[in-house]
């Protein structure tokens, strides 16, 4: 489910941040079954959201722009039972 709305998503507008929201939340669900690079995969790919020029979302239902993505990557390395790699693949700003 989650690849078929990547994949809508990805059609959509370009200027928007749902791609990169769609991913973030794949990143959950991929922690959630254990598969660790497919959730760093995702994580990387939300994290381009911070490459949007202009407003990330246009005042809809969907207001995610990135500000809390390391919140997220955190909770999918405790879901993954491997904290340590928080750190190491933390991006910085």
């Amino acid at each position: 489910m989650l690849d078929l709305a990547a994949s809508l998503a990805a059609r959509g507008d370009s200027a928007l941040s749902t791609r990169h929201w769609v991913q973030a939340v794949r990143a959950q669900a991929l922690a959630g079954t254990g598969d660790i690079g497919g959730c760093q995969k995702a994580l990387d790919a939300a994290d381009e959201v911070h490459g949007l020029t202009g407003p990330a979302h246009n005042g809809g239902w969907l207001r995610f722009d990135g500000s809390r993505l390391a919140e997220e990557r955190g909770t999918c390395y405790v879901e993954l039972k491997r904290p340590d790699n928080f750190v190491a693949r933390t991006p910085t700003r």
